[in-house]
């Protein structure tokens, strides 16, 4: 089982160095780091088209779960960099950890 995260996100402006156009899609998989650390991970992020062009909430998994030690550190209240390259996209805070929804390994 692959532990499912809620997040709610703040978007940098293209003037602060983020993303110059809004995600397309349901789903975002960039990389994250614990703020203010240099080592990424990879992630799913997953947003409601509801939630309109930038969503400021959605859920996140680690894309390669098998690696326990990240997976340990997220918990509720910690802070994530989302990022593209070496560039911060968007600040993240983790609120609750979903363990009714966790998915599959495969993405199920």
């Amino acid at each position: 089982m692959v532990p499912l995260f809620r997040v709610k996100l703040g978007w940098l402006t293209a003037e602060q160095g983020g993303r110059k156009s809004p995600i397309s899609g349901g789903r975002y998989t960039p990389t994250a780091r614990f703020a203010g650390e240099q080592d990424q991970f990879s992630v799913v992020m997953e947003f409601h088209q509801s939630d309109g062009p930038i969503p400021t909430k959605g859920t996140l998994r680690l894309l390669f779960p098998d690696v326990i030690e990240i997976q340990r550190r997220i918990r509720p209240g910690v802070d994530l960099e989302i990022m593209e390259g070496g560039r911060i996209v968007a600040n993240c805070v983790v609120e609750s950890s979903d363990v009714g929804a966790a998915v599959g390994a495969a993405g199920s």
